[in-house]
């Protein structure tokens, strides 16, 4: 569990190729290129397989929550389709949407991840706050000893301006404060006398720290192959998983040594999650013909660029229409969102680093079985390039769901059985002997929370929104069964795809 929450997580894809008869592979160490940029049809197909792929899922599981890292499978599968040939490779691409030759699915991902690692310097109230509706920004937490704290400044208060510019959300105060240096003026409305006060202030001086020191957002994609000890894996395979995929190459006796294989490969993923619960395979996740395995581990996390107040008790619709008692968040603010005839798609931007939540909710008392089986992917891509900032009433369930599946016979039900028969051709991985694909398992994670705020705070705040000539909010209150993800906010490139049915699920199911 992590210490700074609202954040989501994405563990792990895992595929493992079969092969009868092993014989030897050599380590690979070759410098990283850059996948190419990816282009508006590249981004359009990768969504459209992360759609077809949820569809797939959610139809099976129809009251089951669902959380897809369609980015992570697409990397891994189309790794593996570097090494296929001919009608099996045919329906690999034609299944993955891949646009061409060399087509590599973490080219969307490579500008965030290296810069959302990045320690940033910065100056700051030290306060928790978040955007009030386009008046001003609220504050909802005054540590002690903050910047905020020796002002005078509490819960409740609103900041109108800096150095008489006047900041009418958080991201334009969060600018001004780095503007401004490290003294500022700030012109504020306190709650508790309502008066408008002018006051100067010395900010804090802050670093944030790289990933997993507590940093607004971190984005770390790991790959890694166990090829069986004495096997041979073809040279310019071993070359393009190393270079291209960045895939950590090493050997494993699944033949002789299932138990230290298995070591092996937990010790990886204990590695890539620190601090967190791993998730650990079994021996019977390796079949006793396992000669290849391959790993894709992504881990996000993301806080909000404006965080939600304490949450308090709700209640949520399933499917059935039975009524659930869950948190709630709560938070009107200026959001980008798009309402069409049949749905409301809402954008609630992370902090800093390019990427958002986006949350889907279908209209006119459309099922969600019903909206997922009626609803394009292109349909859903448009309604992203047509989002516009409104005043939005937000309803949000916190909630913290693993989601566990084998993926191997939907991805065969979708276009590509021959990869999974002992009629696949995978020439170019080992040009000796006959490899299929055994098993695709796919394991996500993911909490979705609002800032770990004080709850007295935000029992002094609530409703605390200074109104104007702004009409009434728009109402987007996902209190009933929704689709959710998480995209690059460049292009929209979903990083993540989900459906929530029900949030009180328990996280480990």
């Amino acid at each position: 569990m992590w210490t700074q929450r609202n954040a989501a997580r994405l563990p792990m894809v895992i595929v493992a190729l079969v092969l009868r008869l092993p014989i030897a592979t050599s380590q690979v160490v070759a410098r990283p290129v850059a996948a190419p940029v990816p282009d508006a049809d590249s981004v359009a197909a990768r969504n459209e397989f992360a759609w077809e792929l949820l569809r797939k899922v959610a139809l099976q599981k129809p009251d089951t929550n669902v959380i897809l890292a369609p980015l992570g499978i697409s990397a891994t599968m189309a790794l593996v389709h570097e090494g296929a040939r001919g009608e099996t490779a045919a329906e690999m691409a034609r299944t993955l949407r891949l646009t061409g030759p060399g087509d590599d699915p973490t080219a969307l991902l490579d500008k965030l991840q290296t810069t959302s690692v990045r320690p940033v310097e910065g100056l700051s109230l030290g306060v928790g706050m978040t955007s009030n509706g386009g008046y001003g920004v609220r504050i909802t937490d005054v540590p002690s000893g903050s910047a905020a704290d020796r002002a005078g400044l509490k819960p409740g208060d609103l900041i109108l301006a800096v150095d008489g510019r006047p900041t009418r959300a958080k991201p334009r105060l969060v600018e001004l404060l780095a503007r401004g240096g490290p003294k500022v003026k700030l012109q504020f409305f306190e709650y508790e006398s309502g008066r408008v006060l002018d006051r100067e202030i010395v900010l804090d001086r802050t670093v944030e720290p790289a990933a997993g020191g507590g940093a607004p957002m971190s984005l770390i994609i790991s790959r890694a192959i166990w090829a069986q000890a004495g096997s041979t894996i073809e040279p310019r395979f071993q070359e393009i998983a190393a270079r291209r995929y960045r895939a950590q190459l090493s050997q494993a006796d699944f033949r002789g040594n299932r138990a230290g294989a298995l070591q092996s490969i937990n010790t990886w993923l204990s590695d890539k999650s620190p601090g967190k619960r791993p998730i650990a395979l079994s021996e019977a996740d390796l079949e006793p013909d396992t000669r290849l395995f391959l790993l894709d581990h992504m881990s996000l996390r993301s806080l909000w660029a404006s965080p939600f107040p304490p949450s308090s008790p709700g209640h949520f619709r399933t499917q059935r229409g039975a009524v659930e008692s869950v948190p709630l968040m709560r938070q009107t603010g200026r959001f980008p969102v798009t309402r069409t005839e049949r749905f409301d798609l809402l954008e609630l931007p992370f902090a800093r680093a390019g990427l958002s939540f986006v949350a889907v909710l279908a209209r006119n008392s459309e099922s969600l079985e019903a909206f997922i089986k009626k609803t394009s992917a292109a349909e859903l891509n448009t309604a992203v390039q047509q989002l516009r900032p409104r005043t939005v009433d937000v309803w949000l369930p916190r909630f913290h769901f693993r989601s566990s599946l084998r993926l191997d016979g939907i991805l065969a039900g979708m276009g590509m059985p021959l990869a999974f028969s002992t009629l696949a051709e995978f020439p170019a991985i080992d040009p000796k002997e006959p490899l299929r694909l055994s098993s695709v398992r796919h394991e996500v994670e993911i909490e979705v929370d609002e800032r770990g705020t004080r709850a007295e705070a935000a029992t002094a705040v609530a409703g605390v929104l200074i109104k104007g000539d702004e009409t009434e909010p728009l109402p987007f209150h996902a209190d009933r069964p929704f689709v959710f993800a998480v995209i690059v906010r460049e292009n929209g490139a979903i990083l993540m795809l989900g459906v929530l049915t029900r949030p009180a699920q328990e996280a480990g199911t």
